[in-house]
């Protein structure tokens, strides 16, 4: 089993989507089986429930944001990643700070943080989520 780390800053809103969205994605291709995929925060406070908006935004293409509760990032998570996005190159150099060996295994996937702005923005997260996992999962 492969394990996905999905790194954001307070896993509230785009590591919580881009999990779910790439949930989908690997079900979709049939192979969700084959992976493990979790989503942290870099300054999560735990058990903070995904923000409404992102709820909405994934809730709009089918998906359930509603039992999500934040978790901030462990070193075991990073160790135990055989691939971790994450959404900015600040959050890659705090990965890298702790575990500096790990270089290889991370993308850095340049989605801005939504937080506290209008449900439209949530939306562009999403799709570009969806539309990213897309071009990194096309088959399988």
């Amino acid at each position: 089993m492969k394990n996905i780390l999905i790194v954001c800053t307070g896993n509230t809103c785009r590591s919580p989507m881009a999990e779910v969205i790439l949930k989908a994605r690997l079900n979709e291709l049939g192979v969700a089986g084959d992976y493990q995929v979790i989503s942290r925060g870099v300054a999560a406070f735990d058990g903070q429930p995904a923000s409404d908006n992102a709820i909405i935004a994934t809730n709009e293409i089918g998906l359930d944001l509603t039992q999500h509760r934040a978790k901030r990032l462990e070193i075991g998570d990073i160790e135990a990643a055989d691939k971790i996005y994450v959404m900015s190159n600040g959050q890659k150099e705090v990965i890298l700070s702790a575990v500096p060996d790990c270089a290889d295994k991370i993308t850095v996937m340049d989605v801005i943080d939504p937080y506290g702005l209008e449900l439209e923005e949530y939306e562009i997260c999403r799709d570009a989520f969806v539309n990213f996992f897309k071009r990194e999962y096309p088959d399988v």
